[in-house]
């Protein structure tokens, strides 16, 4: 299973006023890229053209390297 199926009680920290204003920030970022990552497997299965594909292929990893970045940021901190 995916990572981002894990952090979803992330949501619910980016309302957390306890949290300093740039980690909500973070959070949110985090949250918005595994977004972008979901929305980028589900084009990458919908696509037929082989043109697209590649496209789809690029935008995925693309994705996946945000999040992962963002991720490795949050925990860092």
């Amino acid at each position: 299973m995916f990572a981002a199926t894990k952090n979803r009680s992330w949501a619910q920290k980016t309302e957390d006023l306890s949290e300093p204003k740039e980690r909500q920030i973070l959070y949110k970022l985090v949250n918005q890229a595994r977004d972008q990552w979901q929305l980028a497997r589900e084009y990458f299965e919908f696509v037929k053209d082989p043109e697209l594909v590649d496209l789809a292929i690029n935008n995925l990893e693309a994705a996946e390297r945000r999040y992962n970045y963002l991720l490795k940021q949050l925990r860092e901190e």
